[in-house]
């Protein structure tokens, strides 16, 4: 798979057409739909209503069914296949195999609610696998395709040149299921350009710097933005921060029995 590194060093990102078939997408949103129907006591006909129904009148089963397919098996069989592989190693200079894969998510953007979108902000503020940016990257890929209605993500082009800027975690707790941000300033990022990557289809892929500053777009259409999200770091590399991947439980009471917090 073809890919301009200097470009994408120069810019911070780059957009890969085709990046996952249409088979695999089908799939994807076929176990969710499978998984759905455990939580929706209505016969499910359609995906997104059947999502928003259940998000409208169930928060909390709508928040255990996200859980859920955080985990999904396909996940990692679509983000760890060698095509993908092999373009986390061009890009991160790894002729080896010392690249691992952590944090994959499956976000379910609802339409006209940004509870749980995320204003500007750098992944490296959440994830540390790597102190030095271009030993990581990050890998959008949406399993619907994108207009301006759906929006998709906005990201800053260039603005890993402001570095890691490490914003503390701000919570949110006047707002029940809404997401804790690490928003970056708008003064600190209002001189960089900004693309809204509404144009990508299915199965497209935008691959990230992880000091990239990007944020989820605003989804004004009557679906949900189902998307898949992988973070890749080079492990071969002294600035790499090592850690285990903890599974955390949706029961308060069981995660504290299992793990103590």
């Amino acid at each position: 798979m073809n890919i301009n590194k200097k470009k994408y060093n120069q810019s911070g990102f780059a957009i890969i057409k085709n990046l996952v078939s249409q088979n695999q997408v089908k799939s994807v949103l076929k176990i969710i739909a499978h998984n759905l129907s455990y939580y929706s006591s209505s016969k499910i006909s359609k995906l997104h209503k059947g999502l928003l129904d259940l998000r409208l009148t169930n928060p909390k089963k709508f928040g255990l069914l996200f859980d859920t397919v955080q985990t999904l098996i396909i996940n990692y069989q679509i983000l760890s296949q060698n095509k993908i592989l092999n373009l986390c190693k061009k890009i991160l200079g790894e002729k080896g195999s010392s690249i691992i894969l952590t944090d994959v998510s499956l976000r379910l953007d609802p339409p006209m609610d940004r509870r749980n979108a995320l204003e500007w902000h750098q992944d490296s503020s959440y994830f540390r696998q790597n102190d030095k940016c271009f030993d990581s990257l990050v890998l959008w890929i949406p399993l619907i395709d994108l207009n301006n209605d759906t929006g998709g993500l906005d990201v800053l082009s260039e603005s890993y040149k402001i570095g890691q800027l490490r914003i503390k975690k701000k919570l949110n707790s006047s707002k029940l299921y809404q997401s804790n941000q690490r928003k970056i300033e708008e003064s600190k990022i209002k001189n960089f350009e900004e693309v809204n990557c509404n144009f990508l289809k299915k199965g497209d892929g935008i691959i990230m710097n992880m000091d990239q500053i990007h944020r989820s777009g605003t989804n004004r259409s009557d679906k949900f933005r189902i998307s898949l999200i992988g973070r890749y770091h080079k492990t071969s590399v002294n600035t790499f921060n090592s850690g285990l991947n903890v599974y955390k439980y949706s029961c308060k009471n069981l995660n504290k029995e299992v793990h103590g917090f």
